[in-house]
């Protein structure tokens, strides 16, 4: 991820913003990280995009998730979620932050 600030910037510049993101974001528990049995509570996302999909099936802000399942090889997973078991890539609960 490149930041670009007034659209002046050196290659410098660029790749420290991309190193403090990821150093932002590595410090962010998401609901791939979690094993099952294990409990969080939705913070945020950050995939702007595929939020609106997640928050139309119930996966909001507030909202306490569990992992119940993790197939074979890692993906997908299932979490319950708002009453009911929400299946999902783990690319895509990677995009889901929880507390």
């Amino acid at each position: 991820m490149t930041i670009v600030i007034s659209g002046f910037f050196t290659k410098k510049y660029a790749y420290t913003c991309e190193i403090n993101f990821r150093l932002v974001t590595l410090n962010m528990k998401t609901i791939a990280d979690l094993k099952i049995g294990e409990r969080g509570i939705i913070v945020n996302f950050t995939d702007e995009g595929l939020s609106l999909k997640l928050l139309e099936m119930g996966c909001l802000p507030g909202t306490q998730v569990t992992m119940t399942h993790i197939a074979p090889f890692g993906d997908p997973i299932a979490v319950k979620v708002s009453g009911y078991v929400l299946s999902m890539r783990k690319d895509e609960a990677a995009t889901i932050i929880v507390a």
